[in-house]
């Protein structure tokens, strides 16, 4: 019995090795696919049975993840106009028209503004 996977896709690879198999004949009674067993006789080839070892396919780093930047914004806009994640995301937040009038919110095309009296 195997005790592990690379022992496991060894043993499955082991008629083909030794020439006892084609690889159709075992992607036929096998559970795997003919590319699967073609990936993993060229990983034994290249790194012996230390490259059938399964391999994460987790991605290295998040092209899509929000920069600490963008974040830090945010967080401060956030703070800054006392409005929660679905407001701020409902409408674009701009800079107000006036001076020091602090910020206004697009909706529409529409500019409300954040801040009360002479704005």
């Amino acid at each position: 019995m195997p005790k592990d996977t690379k022992e496991e896709r060894y043993r499955w690879l082991r008629p083909i090795l030794d020439e006892d198999m084609t690889i159709k004949a075992l992607a036929k009674v096998s559970p795997f696919s003919e590319r699967t067993l073609k990936y993993w006789l060229s990983s034994y080839r290249k790194s012996g049975i230390e490259g059938l070892a399964a391999k994460s396919t987790r991605p290295k780093a998040q092209p899509r993840e929000t920069t600490i930047r963008i974040r830090e914004k945010i967080i401060e806009l956030r703070k800054e106009t006392k409005l929660g994640a679905l407001k701020l995301k409902s409408g674009v937040l701009v800079p107000a028209q006036k001076k020091d009038c602090g910020w206004a919110i697009v909706f529409w095309e529409v500019a409300v503004p954040l801040t009360e009296g002479k704005c």
